[in-house]
């Protein structure tokens, strides 16, 4: 089955889109200061919890595993069930850096 990525949307979809990756064991939540800011200066931000935390489900024991580079395709695996076809700001923190 699909792997449920979970995840917090802010602001006008129609607005330069932002993904916000946290870093380990981290949730969307990490971003709810900062997120709203960012739709005060017309961005729209979608926050995700990474595989494993918050309400995403836990990769499958047949994945190679949670790494920085297991997880990085995800990104754009996100991206492309949003429907996000043109360019967008990657925005993450702490390891989610490594995996952006």
């Amino acid at each position: 089955g699909e792997l449920k990525i979970a995840g917090r949307a802010y602001g006008n979809p129609e607005h330069e889109r932002v993904l916000a990756y946290p870093g380990w064991l981290d949730n969307c939540g990490s971003f709810a200061s900062l997120a709203p800011e960012l739709v005060k200066q017309n961005f729209y931000v979608v926050a995700v919890d990474p595989p494993g935390c918050g309400l995403s489900d836990h990769l499958p024991q047949s994945h190679y595993g949670y790494s920085d580079v297991n997880e990085a395709p995800m990104i754009i695996e996100i991206a492309d069930a949003l429907e996000w076809d043109e360019p967008f700001v990657l925005m993450a923190h702490s390891r989610g850096g490594a995996v952006a």
